[in-house]
């Protein structure tokens, strides 16, 4: 594979080997670029490339060193080069390998919460609802490339202990150690990429703070409108793309193909071009390209973007109640030191163990407190509000303040002593346990729904004094 074109398998191979000393090797090169060999000439030849291996012993690592030659469309031969670091495993990475072995484990864990989780959505929502989600396609992202890397660590591993690595190799070139050393590549590339996924998922717990969310929010907001501008951006790019491409693609190396147009005109948008080369290379119709894309790239669709950010942005800081700072650091802090009892901590082990997940259970809360709101009525003897409780355990309804009860009739819920709805409901911590239902009060415990009651509480409160 190179940078311009891909090439078939056809050609020569010339080895030299560790053992020869360097005036061998150059008389090597130099017979090889002579007129006497036809190996390399100006009208077969389309690459040519220079392949070897280095050891550092200070380090331990390899280095594969390759430079290589491509003959452009134009007839002008382009280099480059490619160097990487790399090393074989030994009983030096046991330490390692042990480290892995547990992260696996947590891996492995982590997986299976996922996708019980998403089972567990089954029963209330179509499946796409839940993998659609915008955290829930990280959390499957950063998944699935835990997965890839320790798939490529392993592999990368097993062909380490296969390979028979000498300094002074025989007359054969080492095509294990390419393999070895595009593993350990691979496995490097997945972990960057799963470094910015895992510091994404970071955002999703600063949606307690209001001050720290606007983000997360502001986009969560404007999605459908930033996603009918991007598609419609992208669109307008790969159109130029390829009109760049025809246009440029021949002779300058930034369009060579479509991919790396696209790049170019990237950078084009943040100002990085020379509009000198294209001009040379097309002069009619390079202010017309250039123009138009600037006009419709940067000075329409990104300031779309910027535009629909904005709005929204505003909207949703005009709304936003501010809570001062020093106050939330302080309910952070109680909040982490509630967290870190060791009651809390032996509840939330056993919880965990048991297969059930706090999300879940306080879904099921929500739910039953919705029922049982609607299920409020006002005592006609007393004025105080009472739970129709026909629907869960019995067939009368009780105020809990003078005792007065009803018959629910059949079918129709009706209490000859309630009368309709109140305009404004309050519902006390006493209750909580009736509301959430006996068992999801006792798997969330009563110190975790302490916590949620004073955090509403001071919630409440500070939305009251912004008032």
């Amino acid at each position: 594979f190179g940078d311009i074109s891909t090439y078939h398998c056809g050609g020569y191979t010339i080895e030299i080997p560790f053992n020869v000393s360097c005036n061998s090797a150059m008389n090597v090169m130099r017979a090889l670029a002579s007129d006497n060999y036809p190996f390399v000439d100006n009208y077969a030849t389309r690459m040519v490339s220079i392949e070897f291996f280095l050891y550092n012993p200070q380090y331990d690592n390899f280095v594969s060193a390759k430079f290589y030659s491509e003959e452009g469309s134009c007839g002008s031969w382009i280099n480059k080069w490619s160097v990487k670091v790399f090393s074989l495993w030994s009983k030096g990475h046991l330490d390692q390998t042990v480290f892995d072995s547990f992260f696996g484990a947590f891996v492995i864990y982590f997986g299976a919460r996922f996708f019980s989780d998403w089972r567990r959505s089954l029963r209330t929502q179509p499946w796409y609802v839940y993998i659609f989600q915008v955290w829930n396609i990280l959390e499957l992202g950063n998944l699935v490339t835990f997965v890839v890397v320790f798939w490529l660590r392993i592999a990368w591993a097993v062909y380490s202990t296969q390979a028979s690595v000498r300094l002074l190799y025989p007359d054969v070139y080492p095509g294990v150690m390419e393999k070895i050393s595009n593993l350990y590549a691979a496995q490097t590339y997945a972990n960057a990429v799963n470094t910015i996924i895992t510091f994404l998922k970071f955002l999703k717990f600063i949606r307690l703070n209001n001050r720290l969310n606007l983000l997360t929010r502001t986009i969560s907001k404007s999605k459908e409108e930033l996603l009918g501008c991007l598609f419609i951006f992208a669109y307008i790019v790969f159109a130029f793309a390829l009109t760049g491409h025809s246009i440029y693609g021949t002779n300058l190396y930034d369009f060579r193909h479509i991919g790396i147009t696209v790049s170019t005109l990237s950078r084009m948008l943040l100002g990085d071009y020379d509009y000198d080369a294209l001009k040379r290379e097309n002069m009619y119709i390079t202010g017309l390209f250039f123009w138009m894309y600037v006009v419709l790239g940067l000075f329409l669709m990104l300031n779309f973007l910027v535009a629909i950010l904005t709005n929204n942005f505003a909207s949703l800081n005009t709304v936003s109640t501010e809570i001062p700072f020093d106050e939330q650091l302080q309910r952070m802090w109680y909040t982490f030191k509630r967290a870190c009892h060791p009651a809390r901590i032996q509840h939330d082990t056993g919880l965990v163990l048991s297969g059930e997940t706090k999300a879940d259970l306080l879904q099921a809360a929500e739910t039953s407190t919705e029922r049982y709101w609607t299920l409020l009525k006002t005592c006609s003897d007393c004025g105080m509000l009472v739970s129709c409780v026909c629907s869960y355990t019995s067939d009368k309804g009780t105020c809990r303040r003078c005792g007065a009860t009803a018959i629910c009739s059949f079918g129709g819920g009706n209490h000859s002593t309630y009368t309709t709805l109140p305009e404004s409901k309050y519902i006390y911590r006493a209750e909580l346990r009736t509301c959430f239902g006996a068992k999801t009060y006792d798997l969330l415990g009563r110190g975790y729904v302490d916590d949620l009651w004073q955090e509403a509480l001071w919630k409440w409160g500070a939305i009251v004094e912004s008032m």
